[in-house]
């Protein structure tokens, strides 16, 4: 059963959160990851949900990639979540020779892009869309990947 429509605006990073946990609850081959910023990148509703398929890998993006690889491999369905910055910086290898080349199944929810308020680490200009030729190249292979804003976004449309 799809979820109930919005009508107020919501971040989308809390949209992220809602939709991976009802992924969650239709898929039990979906597991998520997160690198220690689960309340920010609300993973963490997937979490509460399914503690037993939820890893926190602590900050280390480019081991998340690397265990999703493995979890990928073996049939799951792996999210991993991280700031935009994070997950193009600190795992480019990761995504592009463990995701891309392998033609890996996995997701990347990238929140925080931009600029952001976040401090000098995470609050940079670049995201995950920074990361250029390689996610062209990935997402052509089975990786997806998408930005979510910290911050509330206006409704751009509505069903009738």
């Amino acid at each position: 059963m799809p979820a109930e429509a919005k009508t107020e605006p919501i971040a989308t990073r809390h949209a992220y959160g809602d939709a991976l946990a009802e992924l969650g609850e239709l898929h039990e081959d979906v597991v998520a990851l997160d690198a220690d910023l689960a309340v920010s990148t609300q993973s963490i509703k997937f979490g509460k949900r399914f503690p037993e398929r939820f890893f926190n890998v602590g900050a280390a993006e480019a081991n998340m990639m690397s265990i999703a690889c493995g979890l990928a491999a073996t049939g799951k369905v792996p999210y991993c979540s991280t700031f935009a910055i994070f997950a193009a910086g600190r795992a480019y290898d990761q995504v592009r020779l463990g995701i891309a080349h392998n033609e890996l199944k996995i997701r990347v929810g990238a929140s925080h892009g931009g600029v952001s308020q976040n401090g000098a680490t995470s609050g940079k200009y670049s995201g995950f869309g920074g990361v250029g030729g390689g996610t062209q190249c990935a997402t052509k292979r089975g990786l997806r990947g998408w930005e979510a804003s910290a911050t509330t976004t206006p409704t751009v449309y509505q069903e009738k």
